[in-house]
């Protein structure tokens, strides 16, 4: 099942087919966290991640924060960056951006 809440801060809506869900699942996964997600490094480490706050609501359905990093990591456009994202985890910020509820148009 996908929800969707129509405010334009939420992944975008698409038609699933039942055969091919964990394939579209990811891609849909993969384009909401490159669209929404922020990296900001220093030295070629990350200092700042800034994250829809979506992954703030629900960092528990997720693992809480370890559990978001890993997802953002996973999914994110860069590999070099994901892995360097999942050494300093501990030390690099988090910020949320701000959510826009206006509906889509």
């Amino acid at each position: 099942t996908a929800l969707h809440c129509a405010s334009r801060s939420c992944p975008p809506i698409a038609a699933y087919a039942p055969a091919q869900l964990d394939a579209q699942f990811d891609l849909a996964a993969r384009a909401f966290v490159n669209a929404t997600t922020q990296l900001e490094t220093r030295a070629a480490e990350p200092t700042l991640l800034t994250l829809s706050p979506i992954f703030k609501w629900y960092a528990q359905d997720f693992g809480g924060r370890e559990g978001v990093l890993d997802f953002i990591a996973r999914y994110w456009r860069n590999v070099q960056e994901a892995e360097q994202m999942r050494r300093a985890r501990k030390t690099f910020r988090i910020q949320w951006a701000r959510y826009d509820w206006s509906l889509n148009g």
